[in-house]
């Protein structure tokens, strides 16, 4: 699983693969400090998007 690490220090951000159980240590690569989990993403993906109404017509909305 890909995950987004960021420098606190040089705000440098790298994404890195590893297990979703594995909290594994990484140094900045500009500066030598421990990078932080960054959750604000690098990348914005395109995936499953639910837009308008019609999803709930076609049995997809909750409790249906």
């Amino acid at each position: 699983m890909k995950h987004d690490y960021k420098c606190p220090e040089c705000n440098f951000v790298e994404e890195k693969s590893h297990k979703i159980n594995e909290d594994p240590e990484y140094s900045c690569p500009d500066c030598g400090m421990p990078m932080k989990k960054y959750f604000g993403g690098m990348k914005k993906t395109e995936g499953f998007v639910l837009r308008g109404n019609s999803w709930e017509r076609d049995g997809y909305q909750r409790g249906g």
